[in-house]
């Protein structure tokens, strides 16, 4: 699944894209770019693909250029099948260009925005080199697809369930212990003579 994330985050695709193409969360691809050699292999594809959309634009304003200069050449001797050329070189003018650069504004990574916090809160927090908060007062922070959270609640409610129920059991037990203690103190108090009791 990784090897496939890799390749839809190298195509130029945004987080969300792809961790919805996947069925994952976009956190879960979050954690992934934030590894060192995972964001380099995704960088070398989008270098990769770039490179390759160039290559291909270029093909593409040659074979522009070709159709100008031809359109020129027209003008210049004769108007006898300007049209096609024309033609031509409207679908050529309209082809879209992969390395244009409103793509690659779409390929970037999403805006970080740096929160400064309240001195109060900041030796509660650990942060990781690249300013993610990790910690929280001790207790690590990990980010999980939302399956995962549903599964762990699951557990744990499960968990929870068991050890009321053990909890139970054992009043039960107990109450039951007393109560037979209580009886038994009643029958041997009932066996005593009055004066006894008294």
């Amino acid at each position: 699944m990784k090897d496939k994330i890799q390749e839809l985050l190298g195509l130029g695709l945004p987080n969300h894209v792809v961790a919805s193409a996947v069925g994952v969360s976009e956190s879960y691809i979050s954690q992934l770019v934030s590894d060192e050699a995972f964001a380099q292999t995704v960088q070398e594809l989008r270098l990769k693909n770039l490179t390759e959309a160039a290559g291909r634009d270029k093909k593409w304003n040659s074979l522009e250029d070709a159709l100008l200069g031809k359109l020129d050449n027209l003008m210049d001797i004769s108007f006898t099948r300007p049209m096609e050329v024309i033609k031509a070189l409207a679908v050529v003018n309209s082809a879209k260009r992969r390395a244009a650069p409103q793509e690659l504004n779409a390929t970037a990574n999403a805006v970080v925005i740096p929160l400064i916090l309240p001195l109060v809160l900041a030796p509660k927090l650990s942060l990781n080199e690249q300013g993610q908060v990790i910690e929280v007062e001790g207790r690590v922070i990990a980010t999980m697809p939302a399956n995962v959270v549903n599964r762990r609640l699951d557990e744990l409610k499960k968990k929870n369930e068991k050890e009321i129920e053990s909890t139970n059991q054992k009043l039960f037990e107990a109450d039951k212990e007393a109560a037979r203690f209580r009886l038994t103190t009643l029958k041997q108090m009932t066996a005593l003579p009055v004066h006894e009791l008294i």
